[in-house]
């Protein structure tokens, strides 16, 4: 059994999630809901739940508010909203799972079966989201076979696709390999600082310390490894190198 709670302040959502988990994931039982920051924090203190179903936009403060109320949450969260793009992104720099209104059954069927996967860990995401709302997305974290990697973002120097894999490389020269495709990490990651120079390549300019137009055209990067960009990359390169 799934101890849960619902934390939303529209009263119909609350009712229709449940009635959802009810006929849709039958180990998982809401004890309580509530309806506002505040009350939801009454409410995981005195419940202790295993997962906290928490609405992110309330009238008396955010999801983030409340775990930023409870130190060390012993919980797992999945976030229910309709907040903005943003908040998505950061979700998903978090790896934490979310679902959007109107909750859609089936989804929520799949959130419910990651949690079973990866409830233990979900700590160092929760940190990892916390600190992005805080301070813009500056970490990202990705559950791998190794378990989950934190980088921060900033020290990523380039990242190289290998179909349903990309290779991440940071400045201090190492790679991981994690199973997400660079399609991904190029809807997640800031694109005025990471430029998909060609179909397996995204740079981070920051870290270019020139460009060679000649032999195909290419990029180094302050660690010496070269970057190649596609000829169909080349002018929006230079348009944004203002050369």
């Amino acid at each position: 059994m799934i101890r849960s709670v619902i934390i939303d302040d529209e009263d119909n959502a609350r009712v229709a999630l449940q009635s959802m988990l009810a006929a849709n994931c039958a180990d998982v039982v809401v004890s309580e809901t509530a309806g506002s920051v505040v009350d939801g924090v009454k409410l995981i203190q005195r419940a202790n739940p295993d997962l906290v179903f928490l609405d992110i936009q309330m009238q008396d403060g955010t999801g983030f508010d409340l775990l930023e109320m409870i130190p060390n949450p012993k919980f797992s969260v999945i976030f229910v909203t309709s907040y903005d793009n943003y908040a998505l992104k950061a979700f998903q720099f978090a790896a934490m799972d979310y679902l959007l209104k109107p909750v859609d059954p089936e989804m929520l069927v799949k959130a419910i079966d990651k949690y079973r996967k990866y409830n233990a860990s979900q700590q160092p995401f929760l940190n990892v989201l916390l600190d992005n709302h805080r301070l813009g997305l500056k970490r990202m974290a990705i559950p791998t076979q190794e378990g989950i990697i934190l980088f921060d973002v900033d020290t990523i120097t380039h990242l190289e696709g290998d179909g349903c894999y990309t290779n991440i490389f940071n400045k201090a020269g190492e790679r991981k390999i994690v199973s997400r495709s660079l399609k991904e990490f190029e809807s997640l990651l800031d694109t005025s600082v990471f430029f998909r120079s060609h179909k397996s390549h995204i740079v981070n300019l920051n870290h270019v310390s020139r460009y060679v137009q000649s032999d195909g055209g290419y990029l180094v990067l302050n660690n010496g490894t070269s970057v190649p960009v596609a000829r169909r990359k080349k002018d929006e390169l230079e348009q944004i190198l203002g050369v």
